[in-house]
């Protein structure tokens, strides 16, 4: 612009004078521009992928590695020649550890290329690890044994212990099942090991076999995970363990003045990507030259008229939450020690009509009698109940209506059914009925689970100690579903229903296990 006025005049004409205002605009730009540079700049630092090597003192390549972004779940391991790559913030921090060396945070500082050197440290191999039916020194260990503390399991915010255990330990891989709230997850220690049988790992809690998920676990409710990795797993629990067996150990109390303790948080979560659709011009080209017969609506022909368009992702998306409650107290005195304590976790998601929602209560007693008899409680209950994770699927519906089409009549009313075709008006209704539910349907599984142990423990003689373990697990799930009869009036119209009758369904199932063990430990 400014060329084109200065082209305008000639040049011995020109009198700098007469253009007072051109400069100060000049000046203006002159600092703007900088700052208009470094905010671009800024705003172009997303997420990078990071390559890397990780080496001990000597060099040598380390596999098996943990690289996980502070802060997230995201983490990877290094292979077998010590490389790997990570998607990460360009001023993100990744933490990495590895069984026997000291871990190390290392900046990313917008590199790609990243070269990280761990230190051995002695102390590691005087740790005490759980294996099966006892404790031993990690230096005493045999067998490959993986273990995850408190600390770790509570770097993130995460609604399970799954979810925690990504990327924490070398050779576990876990992957969530399902986008809904709640969702399991498949987890596998080294890889599958079976194409028809089952290759979920053994899950012990406080000693015991534990049949539930560990969705139904409170994360704060744990103290560590161990995850026993190969062919010394089978030898403690038999065929059980020939997938490997995740052992979780749950907090107590201990000895000392009386402690409360309270966490909690609250998240927001919205849509980091919309699914890719085409716009209103390129749907128009595609109409155009497909062999439908019915053309278009008179509804979008009006809109088309008018350059009225909707975008039903944005219509149907909604800010989603999570948020988590945990109290606890503890302590002891006099060779008694205490823990109780209770937890409240929901999360939603950002499509209506699906949510999470777990209540846990936990508690434990540890008793010493006399010098020689110790004595114990655990109990662990939780009630999960699951919403909109049996048939509510909307994204067809979503991604298929067209985007000349409006939600809304002109009096604030939701259409019924704002499809481009009178085929599908006799199928598919509009999906934001789904925020206003009327009673109308119920998508619900409630899930309730009671686990305790009792232990008690002697000393024969020094180093000679018999122990039994009673334990005594039962749960309850009840699923219900209930889709209402279409209004044939369309004054309530039933979204999963157009033009049918009701249908309801509910199922319960319950079960029980217990378990009692007889040990006899000699250490010397």
């Amino acid at each position: 612009c400014i060329m084109k006025v200065l082209c305008k005049k000639t040049l011995p004409k020109f009198n700098p004078l007469q253009y007072g205002k051109l400069q100060k605009i000049i000046a203006v730009a002159i600092l703007i521009l900088p700052l208009l540079f470094f905010t671009l700049t800024a705003a172009a630092q997303n997420n990078i992928f990071v390559k890397g090597k990780i080496t001990n003192a000597n060099g040598d390549p380390l596999p098996g590695v943990s690289i996980v972004v502070k802060g997230s779940t995201r983490g990877v391991s290094s292979n077998a020649k010590g490389d790997f790559e990570i998607n990460a913030p360009a001023n993100g921090t990744l933490t990495i550890s590895s069984i026997g060396f000291a871990s190390r945070e290392v900046k990313v500082n917008n590199q790609t290329s990243l070269s990280v050197s761990l230190i051995a440290t002695e102390n590691q191999m005087e740790q005490v690890v759980v294996v099966g039916y006892g404790t031993q020194k990690k230096k005493d260990v045999t067998g490959s044994v993986v273990s995850v503390n408190e600390t770790a399991l509570r770097e993130v915010p995460v609604s399970n212990l799954q979810g925690a255990l990504q990327g924490r330990a070398a050779g576990l891989e876990v992957q969530t099942v399902g986008t809904t709230p709640g969702s399991g997850a498949q987890i596998r220690i080294r890889g599958t090991r079976s194409i028809s049988g089952s290759n979920d790992p053994l899950l012990v809690l406080d000693g015991i076999p534990y049949s539930g998920g560990l969705n139904d676990i409170n994360p704060d409710d744990v103290a560590s995970v161990d995850i026993l990795k190969d062919a010394s797993a089978t030898a403690i629990y038999g065929s059980r363990g020939a997938n490997g067996v995740i052992l979780v150990t749950t907090k107590r109390g201990k000895s000392g003045e009386t402690h409360i303790s309270f966490s909690s948080y609250y998240g927001i979560g919205t849509v980091a990507k919309k699914y890719p659709v085409y716009n209103p011009a390129e749907y128009i080209a595609m109409r155009n030259i497909s062999p439908w017969s019915q053309g278009y609506m008179a509804e979008e022909k009006a809109n088309m008229a008018a350059g009225k368009t909707t975008d039903w992702q944005d219509a149907m998306y909604e800010n989603s939450y999570k948020t988590d409650h945990n109290l606890t107290v503890s302590g002891g005195s006099n060779g008694s020690t205490f823990s109780l304590g209770g937890g409240y976790y929901k999360e939603t998601t950002v499509l209506p009509g699906q949510d999470f929602t777990r209540y846990s209560l936990r508690g434990t007693i540890d008793s010493k009698i006399g010098n020689r008899i110790k004595v114990g409680l655990n109990t662990l209950n939780s009630v999960g109940i699951t919403n909109g994770s049996q048939f509510v699927f909307p994204m067809f519906p979503i991604l298929s209506l067209s985007p000349y089409m409006t939600p809304y009549d002109s009096a604030g009313n939701l259409i019924k059914s704002p499809t481009g075709d009178n085929d599908d008006r006799q199928s598919q209704y509009n999906p934001l009925l789904l925020k206003s539910n009327n009673n109308q349907w119920v998508d619900r599984v409630r899930r309730l689970r009671t686990f305790n142990s009792v232990y008690g423990e002697l000393e024969i003689i020094k180093g000679l100690k018999y122990r039994l373990n009673l334990g005594l697990s039962y749960a309850q799930e009840e699923d219900d579903q209930f889709r209402a009869s279409d209004d044939p009036a369309g004054l309530v119209p039933s979204y999963f229903r157009p033009k049918q009758g009701n249908t309801a369904y509910i199922n319960n199932g319950e079960t029980w296990g217990y378990t009692v063990e007889n040990i006899l430990t000699y250490d010397n």
